[in-house]
């Protein structure tokens, strides 16, 4: 997959497809205002991912990890959860991401410094801030929960579109400080 690590900071990676690791397909740590597109806008009913098949997280952001953008993105079969973030991960973007059948949770955020990072579908503001897409962020069939916050995961904005068909439930936020994360705009919940 791919590793940045130490101060990689402003590289874009785009049309990146990445299957069958045996750790994370993308992992940042102390690396900050990178930028991921995925080919095209995955759709869930013809979906070709950008990560598949990974031995770990599909996406795995970590102490130091800001800043970062992911623009249509699909994740299929991690091993781990589809996305996760965790340590001091702070103020990322992701735009138009489908996750589907996660060993873990399809989105996991994890800590109290977790915080100001959003997941939502709308127009792109890096190549056409006029665009509008019609898919929405999608989070299906994962082992765990579609949506997990914890441990004082607080302030983040996820709008996803779909999360259905997940093993442990929809969407759960546990734990003391899990607090002002706003989560909504025309969600369905199977």
């Amino acid at each position: 997959g791919i590793f940045l690590e130490g101060g990689s900071d402003f590289n874009e990676f785009q049309g990146i497809q990445i299957g069958h690791t045996q750790g994370s397909g993308i992992r940042l740590e102390s690396s900050s205002a990178n930028v991921f597109r995925g080919a095209r806008v995955p759709d869930v009913d013809s979906f070709d991912p950008n990560v598949i098949s990974t031995g770990d997280h599909g996406v795995h952001l970590l102490a130091g990890a800001s800043r970062n953008r992911f623009s249509r993105f699909g994740i299929d079969q991690a091993g781990g959860s589809g996305i996760y973030l965790q340590d001091d991960a702070q103020s990322n973007h992701f735009n138009a991401m489908v996750v589907l059948n996660s060993t873990e949770h399809g989105l996991h955020l994890d800590g109290g410094l977790v915080t100001s990072n959003s997941f939502f579908t709308g127009p792109d503001p890096w190549t056409d801030p006029q665009a509008a897409w019609g898919l929405s962020d999608v989070y299906n069939g994962s082992d765990g929960y579609g949506i997990l916050l914890e441990n004082g995961a607080n302030a983040n904005l996820i709008a996803p579109r779909r999360v259905w068909e997940n093993e442990l439930g929809g969407i759960k936020l546990s734990g003391p400080g899990t607090d002002f994360n706003i989560i909504g705009k025309h969600l369905m919940i199977h």
